[in-house]
């Protein structure tokens, strides 16, 4: 659809009715990794959209979700100009297709990481990519993560962060809710570093996110004056209170991105990481 002109025009105009039928207030275009064939055609199929929201009504929000590399398929400078916000979708860096552990979404890097790791795995550092490739931070809605991934450890004696693995654990991708009323009796860890936390219990291992990590993105989304933060997804908080308090994730995002005042993430002091290297 997208390389062909006239499907385009119609994909805008269908997107159009439906938008107005529905009052919805714009459309999130998820082209997940497009090909290098497809960068042009993913840049066109975004500037005909926003002309046609333009077109029709201005207030529409055109957005794309994107993947933590931009390098993969993206012409970030077109891209940028015709989309009000960036989805990035900084997440999955580890998980069953890894050779050891690692967070699913880990904030910095890991000083075992290697040098590819901690340039492209981590979330400050993808961040920091799509700005250098040419993203306006003010349209940067940093991705959180409402689940973690696990593995099974090829010694149970080596339960770090980069240890070997045979592949996905016993449960592959479970929720927050699931890993508050579940795991309870698995030791935890707080990473220093990378500032999440991770789980074990035999051979399994699980790194996820909680209250705390989810606070230590959102004070770092704000302190990097970014648009926003998105969820995936907002069913995995626990949303009937089984471990506290309801909604206890999403709670939090809203207490840090309201507490400069006004609703908006905003300006703040620089993110400290010594300041929140406390152990569990």
């Amino acid at each position: 659809m997208a390389s062909d002109r006239e499907k385009r025009l119609n994909f805008v105009n269908s997107t159009k009715e439906f938008l107005k039928t529905y009052n919805f207030e714009g459309l999130d275009v998820d082209w997940e990794k497009p090909a290098a064939a497809d960068s042009d055609n993913l840049v066109a199929l975004l500037r005909d959209l926003r002309e046609g929201f333009d077109k029709t009504n201005p207030d529409w929000v055109l957005s794309a979700a994107v993947y933590p590399n931009p390098d993969s398929g993206y012409n970030v400078p077109e891209i940028n100009k015709y989309v009000n916000m960036l989805n990035i979708m900084t997440y999955n860096y580890f998980g069953s297709w890894s050779a050891h552990t690692g967070q699913n979404s880990p904030l910095f890097e890991s000083s075992m990481d290697s040098s590819y790791e901690k340039a492209m795995l981590n979330v400050a550092a993808s961040i920091q990519n799509w700005i250098s490739a040419g993203a306006s931070r003010e349209k940067i809605n940093m991705g959180l993560a409402f689940y973690g991934r696990s593995f099974t450890l090829v010694n149970e004696k080596d339960y770090g962060v980069h240890a070997p693995v045979l592949g996905a654990g016993k449960t592959p991708t479970p929720t927050f809710r699931q890993v508050c009323t579940g795991y309870a009796n698995w030791t935890t860890v707080w990473d220093k570093e990378q500032m999440n936390p991770y789980k074990y219990l035999g051979n399994q291992w699980l790194g996820y996110d909680d209250e705390r990590s989810i606070k230590r993105k959102v004070q770092y989304a704000v302190a990097q004056d970014l648009a926003g933060v998105m969820i995936w997804h907002i069913g995995g908080d626990d949303l009937k209170g089984d471990c506290g308090e309801k909604q206890g994730l999403l709670k939090i995002i809203y207490n840090e991105t309201h507490a400069q005042g006004g609703g908006s993430l905003g300006a703040s002091q620089p993110f400290k990481r010594k300041v929140h290297q406390e152990n569990y």
